[in-house]
């Protein structure tokens, strides 16, 4: 499906990779920018295990986009997929620019992808599941889940071996509680999985991946990548997880990415949400959200997931008073192919609401395609850069 995992354009690549947990097949690949202008290009180009694939376009000047509905380039579970950019005049500096290309796994399976950066070698970190920044507090990343699924399989890559006598532990968490998706990376290994797992996740249960020394002192690596394998109850379900890394604003409409995390913007739509437009019609569904502080007494924050091009949809819900959480799982709205995208937007309602914790989202994207379970896209892998 689409914006399972968005990263800026890095000049590491393993900063802008995940690990897919199934094989997988490439398709679809849709480039978009602002006018490079005059003779300039933009190349975009997906890879697997940093190898470049056949799967390219090109935008030049006078264009705006490109796609290549052509090559199918395919890759097992455990391998990498990331996206090369490429302009002619140097690191583009052009808002939005960006790449989305799905990754079909096939038999009504899904993952959920992340990556990051860095985080201490000495502190248990933990990460929204769809990647974005690490924090030392479980709450802050503990994200809700708003369907249900099975968990089935956990791989993850860092660049750094730990070193000998060194080890991390990594896990996935359910309601802060560890589950048997779990393994450890040790002495000269960069890799690590875990297969043949049947944990089952409802909706509004909560998802975390958890790091921890394993033992000695680790070396510090700069970038690490994973993929959640998953079978959604419902066969083309995907999810989405998204965080508010920066502190709330109660004045005016936010915008914010629509998946992994970031801050809010109450003005740059193009560079939070504007850059991951799907290649096949979807249904956004099933929006479930937590706010770590309570609002307040008297006061409400309203949440909404935005259709069309930057309109609130009906997927909308509010958190009031001493509540911690809202959903709304009745209403749906729709994204046309190749033209809409989606992002979540709220706004204090009534009132000023308390602005010291975080906001943490989960919310449904379904495709629903023509020839049965195995025709199901289950994930639009996005890449994308930003001015700033």
């Amino acid at each position: 499906m689409s914006f399972s995992h968005a990263q800026n354009l890095q000049s590491s690549e393993f900063n802008s990779e995940i690990c897919i947990p199934y094989d997988f097949t490439l398709s679809k690949l849709f480039a978009q920018s602002s006018d490079p202008g005059g003779t300039d290009t933009i190349d975009f180009t997906a890879r697997i295990n940093r190898v470049d694939t056949a799967i390219t376009c090109q935008i030049t000047g006078g264009q705006t986009s490109k796609t290549d509905d052509v090559h199918t380039p395919t890759g097992l579970a455990g391998d990498s997929v990331s996206m090369k950019i490429v302009s002619s005049a140097g690191m583009p500096a052009w808002n939005p620019t960006s790449g989305t290309v799905h990754i079909e796994c096939g038999n009504g399976k899904s993952f959920i992808g992340g990556g990051s950066s860095s985080a201490s070698t000495t502190t248990t970190s933990y990460w929204n599941p769809n990647g974005g920044s690490s924090d030392t507090t479980l709450a802050f990343r503990d994200h809700p889940c708003p369907t249900g699924f099975t968990l089935e399989r956990f791989y993850l890559k860092i660049e750094t071996a730990p070193g000998a006598g060194n080890g991390w532990t990594f896990d996935i968490l359910k309601n802060g509680v560890a589950t048997a998706a779990t393994f450890d990376i040790t002495g000269t290994a960069k890799s690590g999985s875990i297969t043949g797992l049947s944990v089952a996740f409802t909706a509004g249960d909560t998802m975390t991946v958890r790091r921890r020394v394993q033992s000695g002192t680790p070396t510090a690596y700069t970038g690490m990548a994973w993929g959640i394998g998953i079978a959604p109850d419902t066969p083309g379900e995907h999810i989405y997880m998204t965080t508010n890394t920066s502190t709330p604003t109660n004045t005016g409409v936010q915008k914010h990415c629509q998946i992994q995390g970031t801050q809010s913007d109450a003005t740059d739509a193009d560079a939070y949400s504007t850059d991951g437009v799907p290649r096949i019609d979807m249904v956004l569904k099933k929006f479930y959200g937590i706010s770590t502080t309570a609002p307040g007494a008297g006061t409400t924050w309203q949440f909404w997931l935005n259709d069309g091009t930057d309109v609130q949809s009906a997927v909308t819900f509010t958190i009031s008073d001493t509540a911690t959480t809202g959903n709304d799982t009745s209403n749906t709205a729709t994204l046309t192919a190749a033209t809409d995208y989606t992002h979540v937007t709220y706004q204090a309602t009534v009132g000023a609401p308390a602005t010291s914790g975080k906001m943490l989202f989960g919310y449904v994207g379904f495709i629903a395609e023509a020839g049965g379970a195995d025709a199901v896209p289950q994930c639009l892998e996005q890449y994308r850069t930003r001015r700033g």
